[in-house]
């Protein structure tokens, strides 16, 4: 429609000026040749009034014409500044069939496309954005890491006792990895050992565990080094296994993952990443299992940054567990000296006592508000002094040590020395650990209210000995009493009351409980009874740990 009235415009104007253009050439040609002067100014003027009047019909008529052309290019124009200013969803109506709504057609197809690839590059900058952040996050929590593996090396380094590297180690290993539970196996001839597995779903305070559960916790568990088991697999070959559902281990793999801990206590394993604890002079020492990270709240998978992330730090967890292992080794030879004296005093014995003592030492700490790092410490101290107790019986004879009735009155005073003889190994030196052992070994047998032994007098004649820090204590009773002695008290004297002993057969629980509770405030401090009996439980499960001939 608008192009025939295009045409029809042009028509007119056509005739218009042809109408003028005959017009004039009348006027100019022979026939106003026989007009007179007057004549023909009068049809100049008629053509010039005719050919204004013929013009302006015509242009008058073309704007009419034209405005429905002009129209629809002006809301072409406003619609594309206003895609131009950021209103994607522009578009403009005209239902015209000639070129017009042609053109109208080509610019709504136009801005739909422009609308669709403007919201696909907006999606795109918001997924940049998101994976800029995710970037960001990722490269901070690798500094982190790093960082992490730094302040371990040097950690790991202060750690004397094994088994508290141990607990240490798998504590970080689980942090670094959000996983909810974890475990170390030490290497042992041809058989990995479990030891001090962790589960925070299991463990939870607000959900007491059976007693038959909680002493899954506190036995050892061994198992051959072969390619059958995931963590005999990892010790064989020496690589990291990452299994992101144990339940659909590929048919191919040698290996297969056992259930049974899962069925007995509830609980279901899902991903685990395996690791070899690794040190460059023996070789493979143990392997780290870490199982289930929780990512976000969801459970989740070890990643491949994981991966690389506790290689490296199973590397200096590696070489830290194989110097705790010799100092540990020293430590077990000096009892075994002492065990040959004295058969009571076996490894068994020591590492319960050890045990039962850290337990106590964790709650009182609690209850005295002492942050976490220097508890740590003290507990490192504390275990290797509890294990080193009653070293001094080497200087004991065998006749009284051996002894199974009562003895005379001779006869205990040389007992007795053995306190001041295990100090006096220690005596001289002046490392926290030294004088931790050095008054564990002196004061475990002194009592609460002060009838134990050694005695004020005693201790003034040991002030050039054993140091004057020993003797200014006075009367070793209460709180004079140094800490970790009032504890390793209450830990040896529940050990020997659970087990087997050549004049006695071990005590019932409740038996103990009741002896223990009977002796509070006279041989023991009332607060570590306090202690002893909300933990009693836990104390009698972890004793399985360290099951000897005598427990």
């Amino acid at each position: 429609m608008g192009s025939i009235r295009l045409k029809l415009a042009l028509a007119f104007l056509a005739v218009g000026v042809l109408s003028v253009g005959i017009t004039a050439w009348l006027v100019t040609s022979s026939a106003a040749a026989a007009l007179d002067a007057r004549q023909v100014r009068e049809l100049i003027q008629w053509v010039l009034v005719w050919s204004v009047l013929v013009v302006s019909a015509v242009l008058m008529l073309s704007l009419i014409l034209s405005s429905g052309f002009t129209r629809p290019l002006l809301r072409l124009t406003n619609a594309a500044h206003a895609i131009g200013e950021g209103r994607m969803d522009v578009r403009v109506s005209d239902d015209r069939r000639d070129e017009i709504g042609q053109l109208a057609q080509a610019f709504n197809d136009m801005a739909a496309r422009i609308e669709s690839d403007h919201w696909a590059l907006e999606a795109s900058n918001k997924r940049l954005v998101q994976l800029n952040s995710l970037l960001h996050r990722e490269t901070d929590e690798q500094a982190e890491r790093i960082e992490a593996l730094s302040r371990m090396s040097q950690e790991f380094s202060r750690i004397q006792d094994r088994d508290i590297l141990l607990t240490r180690v798998l504590t970080e290993a689980r942090r670094l990895t959000s996983a909810d539970a974890g475990s170390i196996y030490l290497r042992e001839g041809d058989e990995l050992v479990l030891h001090f597995p962790q589960n925070d779903t299991l463990m939870n305070p607000s959900l007491p565990l059976e007693k038959d559960v909680l002493q899954l916790f506190y036995t050892y568990q061994r198992l051959p080094i072969s390619p059958q088991s995931i963590a005999g697999a990892v010790a064989t070959t020496g690589r990291v296994l990452n299994i992101p559902d144990v339940r659909a281990i590929d048919p191919a793999e040698p290996y297969r993952f056992d259930s049974r801990f899962d069925e007995k206590a509830g609980y279901h394993t899902r991903a685990m990443l395996t690791v070899p604890l690794v040190s460059e002079s023996a070789g493979t020492v143990g392997v780290l299992q870490l199982i289930n990270p929780i990512k976000e709240g969801m459970p989740a998978v070890f990643s491949a940054a994981d991966e690389r992330l506790m290689a490296n730090f199973a590397g200096l967890a590696g070489i830290a567990i194989e110097r705790a292992q010799l100092t540990r080794s020293i430590i077990m030879r000096m009892i075994r000296i002492a065990e040959a004296r004295d058969p009571t005093e076996t490894g068994p014995h020591v590492n319960r006592v050890a045990e039962v003592s850290m337990r106590l030492f964790d709650g009182w700490a609690q209850r005295h508000g002492i942050d976490m790092d220097s508890a740590g410490r003290e507990r490192d101290r504390l275990r290797m002094a509890a294990m080193l107790h009653d070293v001094g019986k080497v200087a004991v004879p065998d006749s009284v040590l051996r002894k199974i009735g009562p003895l005379t009155d001779d006869e205990r005073q040389q007992m007795q020395q053995h306190v001041v003889v295990g100090a006096g190994l220690f005596a001289g030196w002046q490392t926290p650990l030294d004088t931790a052992a050095r008054n564990v070994a002196l004061f475990h047998h002194a009592r609460w209210d002060g009838t134990g032994y050694p005695d004020a007098g005693q201790l003034e004649k040991l002030r050039g000995v054993l140091g004057d820090d020993v003797a200014d204590i006075g009367e070793p009773q209460g709180g004079a009493i140094p800490l970790f002695a009032r504890i390793v008290a209450v830990a040896d004297v529940f050990d020997a009351l659970a087990s087997r002993r050549t004049y006695k057969d071990a005590w019932s629980p409740q038996r103990v409980l009741d002896a223990m509770r009977a002796e509070s405030g006279k041989a023991f401090d009332p607060e570590l009874i306090s202690i002893f009996e909300s933990m009693f439980d836990e104390l009698l499960a972890l004793r399985a740990r360290y099951r000897g001939d005598d427990a």
